[in-house]
């Protein structure tokens, strides 16, 4: 993620890590774990990292397709989901759209 991204993590990782505002992180999640949304801005979620930005590619396979969405920040997520999802949902370049990647998902690193 980008600097400008923020992510909410498990309170026991946080600790084990050391993390701290302003330390280096990283944060890898599974394109797989990564669920898409549009038009959520009246719904309330329990996965808390729900990341808007805009679809830049949608790259279709034989059952599923490969989103990737840029966030303000510049970072981007990569999301695989159904070709049916893709239709039904209306992505596309250009679309805006939310990652939703909850916390038990995210796995964080440090530099050792």
């Amino acid at each position: 993620m980008g600097v400008c991204e923020r992510l909410v993590a498990q309170h026991e990782s946080v600790k084990s890590l050391g993390l701290a505002v302003g330390k280096e992180a990283v944060a890898l999640v599974k394109a797989p774990w990564v669920m898409l949304m549009t038009e959520s801005s009246d719904i309330r979620l329990s996965a808390r990292n729900c990341l808007e930005g805009k679809v830049t590619s949608v790259t279709d396979g034989v059952v599923n397709a490969e989103v990737v969405i840029k966030l303000d920040g510049g970072s981007e997520v990569y999301s695989i989901v159904t070709r049916e999802t893709v239709a039904e949902l209306g992505l596309a370049p250009g679309v805006s759209a939310t990652a939703v990647i909850k916390a038990s998902h995210i796995i964080l690193g440090v530099p050792a």
